[in-house]
């Protein structure tokens, strides 16, 4: 499983969403993960969540119908994972990842989220700055969420590209510039 991870995680930081056979590589590693997960009857669901969102990512750039409606199904069962786990901060940021989801798979120029995903996102970026400081992995983390949302729902252009920048200065100072932190950033 581990070896499966490493593929998904390499072909994640490339260009797949330009090159199919990237894609391609990448569905297949995580539908062989979740094969041999399935298969070994072990609870490490952890795991499988990870497959099924690399698999819903792979789906998801081929910008297709049946590709969107195939990655919608796995980031719903990711979300009721996190759910069920008791983790509703990274249930909410499924929630507007499966919204831009559907928005591009029904064309829909701006893209659609809801004003409780938008503030669940953005009350747990300010929580872990407030806990944990500016310069935290998790902040800058779900710092570059709240980025994403924002840049895909076209809310305050300007806001989200200034948290853009600052996050790519602060991961790039603190984490360097070959993190994966700073190359999301």
């Amino acid at each position: 499983l581990g070896g499966l991870g490493m593929i998904i995680d390499a072909i994640s930081i490339m260009d797949y969403w330009k090159k199919a056979e990237l894609r391609e590589e990448g569905k297949q590693a995580a539908n062989q993960m979740i094969s041999a997960i399935q298969e070994s009857g072990q609870d490490i669901n952890d795991q499988l969540m990870f497959a099924y969102s690399a698999l819903a990512k792979f789906l998801e750039a081929d910008e297709t119908r049946d590709g969107y409606d195939k990655a919608l199904q796995y980031y719903e069962k990711v979300r009721d994972w996190h759910k069920s786990e008791g983790d509703e901060i990274r249930a909410k940021r499924l929630e507007a990842v499966i919204d831009n989801v559907k928005s591009n798979r029904d064309g829909r120029e701006g893209k659609q989220i809801s004003d409780e995903v938008l503030n669940g996102i953005q009350s747990h970026y300010e929580k872990c700055v407030k806990e944990r400081g500016e310069s935290s992995t998790e902040t800058l983390q779900a710092g570059i969420s709240l980025s994403l949302v924002l840049h895909n729902s076209g809310i305050n252009g300007l806001e989200c590209e200034r948290l853009s920048n600052k996050l790519a200065i602060i991961s790039r100072r603190v984490l360097g510039p070959d993190h994966e932190t700073t190359r999301h950033a």
